[in-house]
C-alpha cells in the first residue's frame, strides 16, 4: 500500500519542481534548458571525415596533389572538430 502513496509523493514533486522552474522563467530567468553536448556524435562525424578522406585515397580520376589536399583538408577538419567540442565543454558558463 506504500507504493501508491510514494507514487503520488514523487508526482507532486516533479509537479512542485516545475512550477519552480516555471516562476523562476516569468520573473526574468533563463528558460534556455542546458544541454550537455554529446560526444559519441562529435566522434562519429570526426571518424566519418577519416573514413571519406581514406575512401578518396583510393579514388583515381584525381590527380595526387589534389587527393593529398582533399584528405588533409578532411583530416584538419575531424580534427579541429574534436577540439572545438574538447574547448567548448570545457569551458565555463559566463
Amino acid at each position: 500500500m506504500d507504493a501508491p502513496k510514494r507514487d503520488l509523493e514523487k508526482f507532486q514533486q516533479e509537479i512542485d519542481e516545475a512550477q519552480a522552474r516555471v516562476r523562476r522563467v516569468s520573473e526574468g530567468g533563463s528558460s534556455v534548458i542546458k544541454k550537455p553536448a554529446n560526444l559519441d556524435v562529435v566522434l562519429v562525424v570526426a571518424c566519418g571525415l577519416g573514413v571519406i578522406a581514406a575512401g578518396v585515397h583510393f579514388v583515381g580520376q584525381m590527380t595526387a596533389q589534389h587527393r593529398f589536399a582533399l584528405m588533409t583538408g578532411m583530416g584538419g577538419a575531424g580534427i579541429g572538430l574534436v577540439a572545438g567540442f574538447a574547448i567548448g565543454a570545457n569551458r565555463k558558463e559566463s
